[in-house]
């Protein structure tokens, strides 16, 4: 890590980081870089080398050498490594929130959460080590199947939660034997090339996990087309997801997406109003609403659908906006003035077609307010298209069959919240809703290490998470056989 050179126009230093390629910090062969800003003061925060596809045949180079060695450690020396890079990130916890608040715009209280929970996954991935197992089966002989780590996995990271996700990916891969490749957003790079150097530090090969930040579309084209890639693991837009699906299928490699949602909350007649308002406030407004399982639609059976209304405008109005330094803070600033101008887009949009603004609504850049927006109905952009902002959108439902008919209108199903008293019913709706996780009288916006994380239709394809919901993705299973006894063959 370097601290050099001053932003003439706050006299605060530039960070300058380059890539971690075989356990080495180096500058992009072609010498080219790009500025990382502060989304909240717009100063440039870092210079950060930028890979080209020379550097990232690199670094696929690099995890392939790496493979056997990886490999060939014992489950308790992998083991150790993980349970070593999770205590290391615990120990630099107030450097990756220092990073997570000046780069992602996190406020400090998500800076903190999300490091914690980094360390979490982390951990629960080194006891995953131990766990990668197969079976026997019925047959004429001593008949076995072993699972085996695919080799090279590429895993490319988003913005918005940059630690957790990388983390995530980059443990879960390792955790089965494979090397990776690690591409983060360009939005938020230097938290990655952080996480890199925990692992060299906890006592990873040279090779096993790299670290190049850079552009999209050059690097997805290698690596969908590099014979060495076996898997790519993915979050992220549903337009790159369905890109890298296309060129991963083409070139029969495997691959997992967690994409974009448009997640509802249902609140049936029955539910406690306070309980489910507070429980949406949250998830609709965490990090401005910059996460894929934000309850960014609402769906709210007649009879209580004003007072719910009332409730959610009440508790988003009292939501204070600004620095994400500051703990009092809930809100900070949008990613950039082109995310910011679309959420305003989308909400300007649906109140000119008709729906209601209840509180916010006033861009006041780089913050946007918690805002509420009733009678949303089908066919306006709050129903239709991920918002990725601080923007709930209230729809009315008739009843418990409207409410669920309303929630499966979308080409999204990643996750859901049902808010009811009647535990029957919430199981009934659970099973009948069209998305990947459903949380009764909870918030969509809820994960833990060892659930199958992931969506349905245009929200993912693939499961994320430890206890064995990750080896579909980065195992091989091969089925072995001894023959026991003389056989008779025909000729």
């Amino acid at each position: 890590m370097k601290l050099e050179k001053i932003n003439q126009s706050s006299g605060i230093a530039v960070r300058e980081e380059g890539l971690f390629v075989n356990g080495e910090m180096r500058a992009a062969v072609s010498g080219a870089t790009f500025d990382d800003f502060n989304p909240t003061t717009g100063e440039l925060y870092a210079r950060v080398a930028d890979a080209g596809v020379e550097d990232a045949s690199m670094a696929i180079e690099a995890a392939q050498a790496a493979t056997r060695t990886w490999q060939q450690l014992t489950g308790s020396e992998r083991e150790n490594v993980l349970w070593r890079a999770a205590s290391a990130l615990e120990e630099q916890s107030e450097e990756f929130v220092e990073v997570l608040i000046d780069e992602a715009g996190s406020t400090v209280s998500k800076a903190r959460s999300e490091v914690s929970k980094s360390v979490d996954l982390v951990r629960a991935a080194a006891g995953d080590v131990r766990r990668v197992e197969g079976k026997t089966t019925p047959s004429a002989k001593c008949s076995f199947s072993i699972r085996q780590p695919v080799g090279v996995v590429v895993a490319i990271t988003p913005w918005n939660v940059p630690l957790t996700l990388a983390a995530k990916k980059v443990a879960l891969g390792l955790s089965t034997g494979n090397t990776l490749v690690l591409k983060p957003s360009p939005l938020a790079p230097v938290i990655a090339v952080m996480l890199g150097r925990v692992f060299d530090e906890a006592g990873l090969p040279p090779g096993a996990l790299n670290v190049i930040p850079g552009p999209g579309k050059p690097l997805g084209d290698l690596f969908v087309a590099h014979p060495d890639v076996k898997a790519i693991t993915f979050t992220g837009s549903t337009a790159t997801g369905k890109y890298l699906a296309g060129g991963a299928a083409a070139n029969l490699k495997r691959f997992g997406l967690e994409l974009g949602g448009k997640n509802p909350a249902i609140v049936l007649r029955d539910a406690d109003l306070e309980r489910a308002a507070q429980a949406i406030v949250f998830s609709a407004f965490y990090h401005s609403g910059q996460n894929c399982m934000a309850a960014s639609r609402v769906i709210v059976e007649g009879p209580c659908y004003e007072e719910m209304v009332e409730r959610l405008g009440s508790r988003a109005s009292n939501l204070k906006v600004g620095d994400p330094r500051s703990p009092e803070t809930h809100l900070g600033p949008i990613i950039n003035d082109e995310q910011l101008q679309r959420v305003h887009r989308l909400v300007t949009d649906s109140i000119n077609a008709g729906a209601r603004l209840v509180c916010g609504g006033t861009p006041d850049p780089p913050f946007y307010p918690a805002t509420v927006v009733a009678d949303v109905r089908p066919g306006m952009s709050l129903f239709e298209e991920e918002t990725f902002g601080p923007v709930a959108a209230v729809i009315q439902a008739e009843d418990a069959a409207d409410a669920l008919q309303l929630a499966n209108n979308s080409r999204y199903g990643l996750s859901a919240g049902i808010f009811t008293r009647d535990i029957q019913k919430g199981l009934k709706l659970a099973q009948q809703l069209e998305v990947g996780m459903v949380h009764i009288n909870d918030s969509p916006t809820y994960t833990e290490p060892t659930v199958p994380f992931g969506g349905v239709k245009e929200s993912g394809y693939g499961r994320e998470g430890t206890g064995g919901w990750a080896w579909q993705e980065m195992t091989e299973s091969k089925w072995i056989t001894v023959l026991l006894e003389e056989k008779q063959f025909p000729f």
